[in-house]
């Protein structure tokens, strides 16, 4: 691992939804405390609905793909948006156009 890049996320096999839930709060937050004294980004690439603060493009849970969102912290300052869809693990990737 790069020292310049620390790595804030671990994700432990067989936890149930609720305890995966408080635990993506848990990771938010900290990604909230590391944004004090610099930029932080985070890229996320989960089922739709998974990601905490991520939009889900309208689509519903359970569609089969994932999104691939992007949360950026700069002090006291959270914006995410969703910039994509992926499926099979990243094989296919769609775009969605500038509106």
């Amino acid at each position: 691992m790069c020292p310049q890049t620390p790595c804030l996320s671990s994700r432990p096999p067989g936890r149930c939804r609720a305890s995966r839930s408080k635990s993506r709060l848990r990771f938010l937050h900290r990604l909230d405390e590391a944004a004090a004294g610099r930029a932080v980004a985070w890229v996320s690439v989960e089922g739709v609905g998974v990601a905490p603060a991520i939009p889900t493009l309208g689509d519903r849970r359970a569609s089969g793909h994932s999104i691939i969102g992007l949360a950026v912290f700069d002090g006291s300052s959270l914006r995410a948006e969703a910039v994509g869809r992926c499926w099979s693990q990243g094989r296919l990737m769609a775009w969605p156009a500038d509106s």
